[in-house]
């Protein structure tokens, strides 16, 4: 089974009764198709970005399902087909939670060596910026400096028309 995160956004007038009811609905939905709801976070009006059907408030439901994708097809299905859902969205995060277990693992096995390394190149490499000199001691990088002075001598040598 695949981890999958879906967000629904309701219409404000929906009563907290009314929405506790749609939940638990969706619930049963998900447990009938041998699914497990791991987590279900309500949070209460908040304001939109952005206007959705007149609506300036919305009140948002985050849930964290194990299923398949049939499952979530019909969850999908389900949020077109009802008035009050005024935006949803389904992700699936079981890759991108294994990527993060795999980056943590290599940072483990790093040793604190190659960490110095890496701290000693740098360390050098900032050294090199900062004695690195610059004409006439403004501190902008040499090329530019050259780059504006001579696009200066350049206008002034054009002659201008009377």
């Amino acid at each position: 089974m695949r981890t999958y995160e879906i967000v629904f956004v309701t219409a404000p007038t929906l009563s907290k009764e009314e929405l506790d009811a749609y939940i638990e609905q969706l619930t049963r939905v998900v447990e009938e198709r041998q699914a497990r709801v791991v987590k279900i976070d309500r949070w209460p009006k908040r304001n939109l970005a952005y206007r959705i059907n007149k609506f300036k408030e919305g009140n948002y439901v985050f849930m964290t399902v194990q299923a398949n994708g049939n499952l979530i097809s019909e969850l999908e299905r389900r949020f077109k087909v009802t008035d009050f859902i005024l935006r949803f969205l389904s992700i699936r995060v079981d890759e991108e939670l294994k990527r993060a277990e795999k980056i943590r693992a290599r940072r483990a096995r790093r040793v604190s060596g190659q960490r110095r390394v890496i701290l000693s190149s740098l360390r050098m490499r900032i050294a090199h910026i900062r004695t690195r000199t610059f004409h006439d001691g403004s501190g902008a990088p040499r090329d530019r400096r050259r780059s504006r002075a001579s696009r200066n001598r350049r206008t002034s040598e054009i002659p201008k028309e009377r």
